[in-house]
């Protein structure tokens, strides 16, 4: 016996929220990206401090891959747990709403 529930009055409140909740994981998404970005930044100005040495080629091709590499570094930082940067932008957005 299959048992169909037709109360619709729990439609609405559930249709209004599923916007709201993409939204959110639209905004939170955003706010990682964001995180990732700044990281990526924070990598290259690090990187300017080391002195420059002959130990190793560095050639266009080390650049870009070093490039590459702080860059996707930087979004696997920001996808975990990350510095707290997007969680607390992610926040202040919300609560400005």
């Amino acid at each position: 016996m299959n048992i169909i529930h037709t109360d619709i009055s729990v439609l609405p409140k559930g249709l209004d929220s599923a916007p709201k909740i993409k939204e959110d994981d639209n905004l939170m998404q955003t706010c990682k990206e964001f995180e990732a970005i700044f990281i990526n930044m924070l990598f290259k100005q690090m990187k300017a401090t080391i002195p420059k040495s002959n130990l190793f080629d560095s050639g266009l091709d080390r650049e870009i891959f070093e490039s590459m590499f702080y860059e996707e570094i930087s979004k696997k930082i920001a996808e975990g747990e990350g510095i707290g940067l997007a969680s607390e932008l992610y926040r202040s957005l919300v609560l400005d709403k």
